[in-house]
Parts: C-alpha cells; sequence; structure tokens
C-alpha cells in the first residue's frame, strides 16, 4: 500500500465526510484511510462506521480517552500500513490530484518528507489566497531546520502563515528508523514534530503548489491555548537548544533563540492580559514588570486589541444605555 491517510477527529460529525470525500476522490487509490476518533461525544464514530461498510480502504480507529490531536495520531501511526504518511485534519480537504502529485515530487527528489503550499479557507470557505504567496515561496524549496524555524519566527502583520501548519506526506520507513512521534499536547504538535523529523536528517522538499484546503475557523486548537501550552512549548525548546551543540549548528541555535522569544513574549502577552481580566490593572501592571523585556510587547498587542476590544464593548453600552 502506498499511502496511509490519518484523520484525527474529535466531534467533526459536521465537517468529517466532506474531509473523507476528498481522501476517496485522489486519483492515487492504492490507499487506506485511517480515522481515529478522539473519544468524540457526536456522531463522529458512527459516520466512519458506515462509511467504513461501504469501503474497506476506510477504518475506524478508537481512542480510549480525549487526548487531542498528537495522541490521535500516534494510534493511527502505529495502525498505519501504507509507505507513506499523510496527515489530513478532520475540517480540511485535499485536492483530488494531492497525493499523486506529492508521490510524484517526493519520487524526483529521493525526500523523506514533501508538502505543498495551503489554500487557505476561512470557516470553510476559499477565499483565493494561500498560505505563501509566489514572493514568499517562488519555487521548489528544500527545508532545513533552521529554514523551518525561520518560516515560523512571527513578524507583525504576517498573518497566518509558518511552515509549521503544513501537513506533511512522510515516508513510514524514515518514522519506524527514527521512533519519531508526535507529542500529546493540544498546541504546535504539528509544529514540533515537524522540527524533530528534519533535526534528524529528513530530506524535506516543499512545492509552491497549493493541493491543501486549510480551515482557518475560530475557535479551532490553533487559535486556542492556554499559558501551560506556551509554556510546555518553551520547555520543549529549550530542551532542544541545550541538545544543539557544536560549531556546525550555531545558525539552528540562533534560530532557535530567535523563534523561542516569540513564544516567550505570547506567554508574557497572554499571562498580562489574563491578570488584567482576572485581577485588575495593578496585577497586570505587576505581570508585566516580571520580565521588562517584554514590556513594549505588551504595549504593542494592547494597543492592536484596543480596536477589537472596543468593537465588543459598544453594542453592550448602546444596549445598556437609557432611552431619551
Amino acid at each position: 500500500m502506498r499511502v496511509s491517510v490519518i484523520v484525527a477527529a474529535y466531534n467533526a460529525a459536521q465537517y468529517l465526510n466532506v474531509a473523507v470525500d476528498s481522501i476517496s476522490a485522489q486519483t492515487e487509490r492504492d490507499l487506506e484511510v485511517l480515522v481515529v476518533d478522539d473519544a468524540s461525544t457526536d456522531a463522529t464514530a458512527e459516520i466512519v462506521a458506515a462509511r467504513a461498510a461501504r469501503d474497506p480502504r476506510i477504518r475506524l480507529v478508537r481512542a480510549p480517552v480525549n487526548a487531542g490531536p498528537g495522541a490521535a495520531r500516534n494510534l493511527g501511526l502505529a495502525a498505519a500500513r501504507g509507505d507513506w504518511i499523510a496527515i489530513l485534519d478532520a475540517d480540511d480537504r485535499f485536492h483530488p490530484q494531492r497525493l499523486e502529485r506529492l508521490l510524484d515530487l517526493a519520487g524526483r527528489h529521493g525526500s523523506d518528507i514533501v508538502a505543498d503550499n495551503q489554500r487557505l479557507c476561512p470557516n470553510g470557505r476559499p477565499d483565493g489566497t494561500v498560505m505563501f504567496s509566489s514572493t514568499w515561496l517562488p519555487a521548489e524549496t528544500l527545508l532545513d531546520p533552521t529554514a523551518f524555524l525561520a518560516g515560523n519566527t512571527s513578524r507583525q502583520g504576517r498573518g497566518r502563515r509558518g511552515f509549521g501548519y503544513l501537513k506533511p506526506l512522510i515516508r513510514r520507513g524514515f518514522l519506524q528508523e527514527t521512533g519519531l512521534r508526535y507529542d500529546d499536547d493540544r498546541f504546535a504538535e504539528d509544529f514540533m514534530f515537524s522540527l524533530r523529523c528534519l533535526l534528524r536528517g529528513a530530506r524535506w522538499v516543499l512545492t509552491p503548489e497549493a493541493l491543501y484546503d486549510y480551515t482557518v475557523r475560530d475557535g479551532s486548537g490553533t487559535t486556542t491555548h492556554s499559558a501551560g501550552d506556551l509554556a510546555r512549548l518553551i520547555a520543549r525548546e529549550r530542551a532542544l537548544l541545550d541538545a544543539a551543540s557544536g560549531a556546525e549548528q550555531a545558525a539552528l541555535r540562533r534560530a532557535l533563540r530567535r523563534h523561542l522569544r516569540t513564544v516567550e513574549l505570547a506567554l508574557a502577552w497572554f499571562r498580562f492580559a489574563e491578570a488584567l481580566k482576572r485581577q485588575g490593572p495593578a496585577a497586570a501592571a505587576v505581570q508585566m514588570v516580571r520580565d521588562p523585556g517584554t514590556i513594549t510587547h505588551i504595549l504593542g498587542e494592547g494597543l492592536r486589541a484596543a480596536p477589537r476590544v472596543l468593537a465588543r464593548v459598544a453594542p453592550n453600552r448602546a444596549k445598556d444605555a437609557p432611552n431619551r
């Protein structure tokens, strides 16, 4: 079997048929579909079971407890039989020729990992934009860990763009040789998994062709996270930084430090905002001065957040205003 497509699904009943339809419609026919039900409370498992009864390529894998997408994908990896592993989020879609084209790309470059650009779909509908413009990604590119980190280091105004969002096609033999698996985290699990693959020597080629429809949805795992999520990511990156030694890894250490600092700043802003919301301005000020290096970032984020806050407050003020 050439490809195992793993779909981690939690309460995805309203989206799942579209995702699985896009796999069934692939021009590459030698595949299996592993839908991992992450202990859903809706009809996710029933939908998959019904489809599996009609199509033997589809298999339902049940997680005993809800543990997040990383843990669900690991269950899929354990059950996979294909030479290549493809990842699809339950509310996303494949272009019909995606797997065929990526397999051809892998063959031409002798790759362990191949990935494509993504077509952005706010709330499931494409708006004509892609994650990486032709200016940013003009041609097929070989990724290394330093370039991968640079492509994920936040810059104001860049929007939803980063190599960590990509859903690559991965040679299963590489995963068997390295023993790599996803972290059991609910945030940035794709980013860390991809980075570890590169650090273990994976040859990764990226094409500017957009063959994956990426749904941008408010309330998704990539837009909602906790201070604990950010703190765990910081701890994992610090461990990678400690392991990077030797003169030949100087560029990697610089890239890791730059990315790590963006996560530290994000955590500082998160803690400031939470303190302001729960305890008031005095507690927020104390939180801000704990790391003076974050003050400029917090003030900048506050100014950027002000229009959104005012937009939410204004309707309530109008509703509460006395009639004259």
